[in-house]
This record gives structure tokens, sequence and C-alpha cells, in this order.
């Protein structure tokens, strides 16, 4: 399916998974909110699908904007399509684990 760039931020017990879809590195969305997707965040480590459910399922927060990794994660049941947003075309879901 895709190419993704990840982060994993750590603050006492929580983990953020922050990912993207590669093709959006360095691009800043703008609809009803503007998205900048920056390394900083989203970081530089690149990963392929099979990958990103292995560190979604570490994760207690997930960050994803992307068609790819969205659609990714609807596919194996972490997120519900009702659940997701669409900024100037793409797709954007959070998701915690309570």
């Amino acid at each position: 399916m895709g190419s993704f760039l990840y982060k994993i931020h750590r603050r006492s017990e929580q983990t953020l998974l922050a990912i993207c879809d590669a093709s959006l590195k360095g691009k800043t969305l703008t609809d009803s909110i503007e998205i900048i997707v920056d390394a900083d965040f989203y970081g530089t480590e690149a990963c392929t699908d099979d990958t990103v459910l292995a560190l979604a399922r570490e994760a207690t927060m997930i960050n994803a904007l992307g068609n790819d990794v969205v659609s990714l994660f609807q596919k194996g049941g972490l997120v519900d399509k009702d659940a997701t947003i669409v900024i100037a075309g793409v797709k954007h879901a959070q998701i915690y684990s309570l």
C-alpha cells in the first residue's frame, strides 16, 4: 500500500505514535484548520504496511495523517470510518486507548 514516516513520543506512561503518509512530508494542509507535516512531530523514521500495525499495538495514542495510513488503520479495525476527518482532501484520525 504505502510508505510512511513516524515518530514515537514518550511521556510518563503514555506513548504517542505520530505517523503520516511519506508523500505528505513537508506539506502544509489548509482547510478549516492548518496542519504542518513537520519532521519534529511526524518524524523521519520510515516504515511500510507490515510495521504500521505493530507500532500501533505499542502505542497508547495515535495521530495518523494520510489517506493510506488511515485506510490501513480502518482495515485493521483500529479506527472507524466515521471517526476520521478530512483536511484538504487528506484523512486524519486520532486514536486513544483507554
